[in-house]
């Protein structure tokens, strides 16, 4: 029952989690995290509802960051089965300490900010799931309410894919590099974004000051260039 309720964030099962345990729920089904699920059997088993729900809370920072970093997914799996036999075998229950043993596969700070300020994904290839996430906690962050799910939710590329020479700051090789940026994206209305297409960056401000989310209205920079581009996702 368990094995099928990982596949169904709706499940009756995850009513006793707190809300931060049954929304990393959602997250880790949304990102599609499967390495972890040995681990998740073996703490709900072992831990009371408090602390599994704090353990599913880490397990999502550290897959975020696997993913951003591209952690290996052979040591994932391994580190997560080591985790799981040490709750199975051996009755830990403290999330910090399951925590510690996943240590070798969490990036450092360091090095996730420098993979963060590089990274690159198309909003429509098979990592769809994770730029949709990304964008919405970073929209949660700047004080938003969005969920990654959320129906009306479509990425917008400010520099266009094909912007046909209305955006002059960005040569052919700089817009190629730069369209499927992280700094690129950002949360639009399906209503507002619908019929926006490759438009000038001042008429596309003007559609971002219509838009609810916050860290679309808050691109305000007079101009759209490669550099303020990695500004902002070196903000983010």
């Amino acid at each position: 029952e368990l094995y099928g309720a990982l596949d169904d964030p709706n499940h009756e099962l995850w009513q006793e989690l707190t809300p931060a345990g049954r929304y990393a729920v959602r997250v880790l089904l949304w990102l599609r995290v499967e390495q972890v699920r040995p681990l998740i059997l073996a703490a709900w088993q072992r831990l009371d509802m408090a602390r599994f729900s704090r353990l599913l809370e880490l397990l999502v920072r550290v897959s975020v960051r696997g993913l951003i970093a591209h952690v290996n997914t052979g040591d994932l799996q391994r580190h997560y089965h080591v985790a799981a036999r040490l709750v199975s075998k051996e009755g830990t229950r403290s999330p910090e300490k399951i925590l510690r043993v996943l240590s070798p596969i969490i990036p450092s700070d360091e090095e996730f900010q420098s993979a963060f300020e590089q990274l690159a994904l198309d909003p429509k290839g098979p990592r769809k799931h994770v730029v949709r996430y990304l964008l919405a906690e970073l929209e949660r962050a700047a004080g938003g309410s969005v969920a990654p799910d959320l129906p009306e939710l479509t990425v917008e590329h400010i520099l266009p894919i094909n912007p046909g020479g209305l955006f002059p700051s960005f040569n052919a090789e700089a817009a190629e590099r730069d369209v499927q940026r992280l700094g690129n994206l950002t949360l639009l209305e399906h209503r507002l974004n619908k019929d926006l297409g490759a438009a000038a960056f001042e008429v596309k401000q003007r559609v971002y000051e219509q838009s609810k989310f916050l860290m679309t209205r808050a691109i305000t920079t007079p101009e759209w260039t490669p550099e303020t581009l990695r500004a902002r996702q070196s903000e983010m």
